[in-house]
């Protein structure tokens, strides 16, 4: 969930939209019950999906130094794999696969410039 200022923000298109889709859900089932629940939903698989494929692989990457869409394919592929808790598995794998690839490509270095200067 979007806290402190992404969550006024989300909030403020919320408001903005919540009429128009109310009355386009109500408008498809015709009863109330059904039309606010439809909407609740449309809303949260809205800030679902922006999370999950807009801010998440974004906020990851730049603190791993994983391109964006090394992750969103990364949890398209756990999620596929092993369904939710491949999801979650997936990008702490790809992460420690890829640090601990990076420190034994700079120890090959290392051990070659070694090796060579002797």
């Amino acid at each position: 969930m979007p806290t402190g200022e992404a969550y006024a923000d989300w909030e403020a298109v919320y408001r903005d939209n919540v009429d128009r889709v109310y009355r386009t859900m109500f408008a498809k089932v015709g009863n109330r019950p059904d039309a606010e629940d439809l909407t609740a939903e449309v809303f949260l698989a809205v800030l679902r999906v922006v999370e999950d494929y807009a801010i998440y692989p974004r906020l990851i990457g730049s603190n791993i130094d994983l391109h964006p869409l090394v992750i969103i394919l990364a949890v398209l592929a756990g999620a596929e794999l092993d369904g939710i808790a491949g999801v979650f598995i997936a990008v702490p794998l790809v992460a420690l696969t890829t640090v601990a690839a990076r420190h034994w490509l700079e120890w090959r270095g290392r051990d070659a410039e070694g090796s060579a200067t002797t």
